[in-house]
């Protein structure tokens, strides 16, 4: 739980990320910036993917995004 330090362990983390294309799930919450700045970084460095966002009504600002890499 990095709280608020999501796409910066994300950029730490995008070699990785380009190399294995893991599916990736995170949270866009803590700031406004990270509802377009999360969601255009995983498409940038994982590629083509499925990109989804899931919101739990019981909390009204938590919003999450699922990258799911196409297969090579």
């Amino acid at each position: 739980d990095v709280e608020g330090a999501d796409l910066d362990v994300l950029e730490g983390g995008a070699r990785l990320l380009r190399e294995m294309k893991p599916v990736v799930a995170v949270a866009a919450y803590h700031t406004p910036e990270h509802l377009w700045q999360i969601p255009r970084f995983l498409l940038e460095t994982l590629g083509p993917c499925k990109l989804y966002a899931g919101h739990d009504p019981a909390w009204v600002f938590h919003l999450h995004f699922i990258a799911v890499p196409e297969q090579a």
